[in-house]
């Protein structure tokens, strides 16, 4: 079957009106001229548009269950190439033969979706193949239509105009603050999730259309046109407005927002350890294809990218490998309470009932209440020991709302790595109800075990690390990452708190600003934290950094002794904190790349837990 891509004629996914448009304006519209485009929202299905007496006739190439490819009633083919060349010689059910072929100008890529050629789209899928052994380019072909389905329903995690899961309230602020008929920006509802909301300024107000899924896994505004995949429906609507105010024109970008700067889009989105999981699961339904394709054997993680890593580190050699299974992955966590969800089983609700929390004693204070030990009486009947955060009422004025929205969004999280909040009650106080971490704090734990070897506590920092590379994949920015909000669970064990509720209190850039000591946690932040406000995965990353130095130093406190003022200015200077007793060349260089001035060049979440495992795994085979 021929890749009808590397054909001029072949126009890609636009829709009916632009290819008429195209044969009007570059053609004399002769009997017989021709080009061929893609389905507008059905993956490998197509068009092919024909002029006849001076107007355009469309005929629908549809995409058989057997592979083979036909319009109704004709004769099939392996491919639209194959039925443009048969009827340049036969009629086959068209009303006149193919002659002219309409051609894309020089130079000018088939789109297969707004902002992807279908150049881009191939080495996408060769990226997912690749994680399977696989490297032959009839693969690549033979695989093209199946993994469109695959890598289609991922490539939008990380376009610009994707923000993930953020409130109704915060896409309407964000795009009014630019105020820009035809800005748009996407979002993904928390409940149900696969469900979206194109949010659409126009004329000086925000419009917002619901995208669900139907039984088929396709979207559809009511009554609308249904679609494979979200970069579909914007490709679609973005030449044309069908049921939209308007068509929609420029992105409202996630990263003016939320600092995420601009990375390769296919090799890191699809090797990230969280899609990988996913690729794995929809993979297994080709394996028997895949198989005389492979070069190698299927192994259970897929490999590490094989890319340059001297931005990163040039003194940790990082291997085509995979090492968690082999440091942490291991049965003895894996039965510790707390690693699965003890609330998975039992119907999700945001609000509790207050009759089935039981309050027990007091664990400690924070900035806006103080932290008690409770019991929950789950639906079938089981007792669990949960952490229940109280919170002043003159603290959240006001907030309670945005709190149980924040809350219904942050318990659909579900990660061993991360204190899961369970959900809200507003009686007799209001107070957040979450995971219970018995250990307390790491910086206060660490202080108290100072014999702990600095590998396992290394450990317990990548474990950080996994909980922060699945928030970024969640698009969740913690905004307060220190040693003070990672939770031990037991001395190998270790959860994230305290992410998503600061903002969802009304605290946001407020908080951040306020002058009293002890509210402003800047010396865990950014530069472009403290100069910009500006929030991202990123930011996070030097927080780790920060963190990672107060695990390695034992609890140690952060530039001790001074102040906002004459950090902000030695951090000016190139200042970095020094490398810490007992710990190594490497693990300080990896800290040193967390603080890097520009976002762009600190490692991401997931390069962190590549070069920490292979460092963690080296330094156990000295030992033996």
């Amino acid at each position: 079957m021929a890749d009808p891509s590397l054909l001029r004629w072949f126009h890609g996914r636009i829709t009916r009106d632009i290819a008429e448009n195209c044969l009007q304006t570059t053609t004399s519209m002769d009997d017989g001229t021709y080009l061929l485009r893609e389905s507008a929202s059905e993956i490998g299905s197509y068009v092919l548009s024909v002029c006849k007496d001076k107007k355009v006739i469309h005929y629908a190439i549809q995409r058989q269950p057997s592979g083979m490819v036909g319009i109704a009633d004709g004769p099939q083919f392996p491919g639209p190439v194959e039925l443009v060349n048969h009827h340049k010689t036969s009629l086959g059910g068209l009303m006149t033969k193919l002659t002219y072929p309409c051609e894309r100008p020089a130079g000018v890529k088939a789109t297969a979706y707004k902002g992807i050629s279908h150049d881009d789209l191939d080495e996408a899928i060769r990226t997912v193949l690749r994680t399977e052994g696989v490297v032959n380019e009839e693969a690549v072909r033979k695989f093209k239509v199946k993994m469109e389905y695959v890598v289609g329903n991922i490539l939008h995690r990380q376009q610009p105009w994707f923000h993930g899961v953020i409130p109704r309230t915060e896409a309407e602020r964000r795009l009014k603050s630019l105020s820009e008929t035809g800005m748009f920006l996407i979002r993904e509802r928390g409940s149900p999730r696969g469900s979206y909301v194109i949010g659409l300024f126009y004329q000086g107000g925000v419009y917002h259309y619901l995208f669900e899924s139907n039984n088929q896994g396709q979207l559809s505004i009511k009554s609308g046109r249904s679609f494979d995949n979200l970069m579909a429906v914007v490709n679609f609507y973005s030449q044309k407005s069908e049921g939209l105010f308007c068509t929609l024109k420029r992105a409202c970008e996630v990263s003016w927002f939320e600092f995420q700067p601009k990375t390769e889009i296919y090799k890191n989105i699809l090797l990230h350890p969280e899609i990988q999981a996913e690729l794995k699961k929809t993979l297994l339904l080709y394996e028997d294809e895949l198989k005389k394709y492979r070069r190698v054997s299927r192994v259970e993680r897929p490999p590490v990218p094989n890319r340059p890593v001297s931005r990163v580190s040039n003194q940790i050699d990082v291997k085509d490998t995979w090492v968690y299974e082999k440091i942490y992955d291991s049965k003895d966590i894996v039965k510790k309470e707390g690693f699965k969800n003890p609330f998975e089983t039992q119907e999700r609700e945001t609000e509790l009932d207050p009759k089935r929390l039981r309050l027990e004693h007091e664990l400690g204070h924070g900035n806006f209440g103080s932290v008690v030990k409770g019991v929950y009486l789950l639906k079938n009947n089981k007792s669990v020991a949960v952490a229940v955060k109280t919170l002043k009422e003159e603290d959240i004025p006001g907030q309670k709302s945005e709190i149980v929205k924040e809350a219904e969004i942050m318990s659909k999280l579900d990660h061993p790595n991360i204190v899961r909040l369970i959900g809200v009650t507003q009686s007799p106080g209001f107070m957040l109800v979450m995971e219970l971490a018995p250990q307390g704090p790491l910086h206060k734990f660490l202080k108290k075990n100072r014999n702990m070897n600095v590998l396992d506590i290394l450990v317990l920092m990548l474990q950080v690390d996994e909980g922060m590379n699945y928030l970024e994949s969640q698009h969740f920015v913690h905004r307060d990452l220190a040693a003070r909000n990672v939770l031990v669970v037991s001395e190998n064990f270790v959860k994230i708190s305290d992410f998503g509720m600061s903002r969802a209190m009304g605290v946001g850039n407020e908080y951040y600003r306020a002058e009293r000591a002890g509210k402003w946690p800047l010396k865990w932040y950014a530069p472009e934290c403290i100069y910009y406000h500006k929030f991202s995965s990123k930011g996070d990353v030097w927080s780790y950094g920060i963190t990672m130095w107060e695990a390695v130093s034992y609890g140690g406190k952060p530039y001790q002794g001074m102040r906002g003022p004459v950090i902000v200015e030695k951090l000016e200077s190139g200042y970095r904190l020094p490398k810490p007793d007992n710990c190594s060349d490497a693990v300080y260089t990896l800290m040193l790349k967390c603080w890097e001035t520009n976002p762009d060049d600190r490692p991401s979440f997931m390069e962190i837990g590549i070069i920490l495992a292979q460092y963690i795994q080296n330094e156990r085979v000295k030992k033996k």
